[in-house]
């Protein structure tokens, strides 16, 4: 890997333009831990709740590094719930997937199901977007049910109701990081 020296001269804070491009100017992320039932209401978009983070890019140019680890219990290893990766309210079209092809899909960033109701699944993703802007921009994970009768999901914990202590909660996060071009 090269080694890039940097040529300042001034005092106080190094000014981003003096960084390489590359550099990582700013990381803000938050972090959901409560355990939460996620129900989705047909096949629309459903929020998650306290799951976005907002950050002001420095720079039209800058990129957004966008990573999401989200902790869930599908019940009766059930995988009709999808997640979907947003900007503001709106589906980041590159991060879904395309519904054309075989039948009637639903776009999702992320979907999953398996283990069973006293386990959780991990469901990660990672997006590098521009959003040519230096206006606070929020990012956010919503929930989509693809058979559209009214689907549910549990964050950070398994799906049983059985509150043993030998059960699982986890939490989830979401994290924007600015990266300068």
């Amino acid at each position: 890997m090269a080694l890039t020296k940097l040529n300042y001269t001034g005092q106080g804070v190094l000014p981003t333009t003096s960084m390489p491009t590359g550099s990582v100017l700013q990381t803000k992320q938050t972090v959901q831990n409560l355990f939460l039932d996620m129900v989705c209401s047909g096949s629309n978009l459903t929020d998650i709740s306290g799951f976005s983070v907002s950050i002001t890019p420095t720079s039209t140019s800058s990129k957004i590094l966008i990573t999401y680890s989200i902790n869930v219990g599908y019940y009766n290893n059930w995988n009709g719930i999808g997640f979907v990766l947003c900007k503001g309210s709106t589906p980041i079209t590159n991060a879904i997937g395309n519904a054309s092809g075989r039948g009637n899909r639903h776009p999702v960033t992320t979907s999953g199901g398996g283990g069973n109701t006293y386990h959780m699944t991990i469901e990660t993703f990672s997006f590098l977007d521009s959003p040519a802007t230096t206006s606070a921009t929020t990012y956010s994970v919503k929930i989509r049910d693809f058979n559209g009768d009214g689907g549910k999901a549990y964050l950070n914990g398994s799906a049983t109701t059985n509150d043993s202590t030998n059960l699982p909660r986890g939490s989830s996060t979401i994290t924007v990081q600015e990266i300068k071009q």
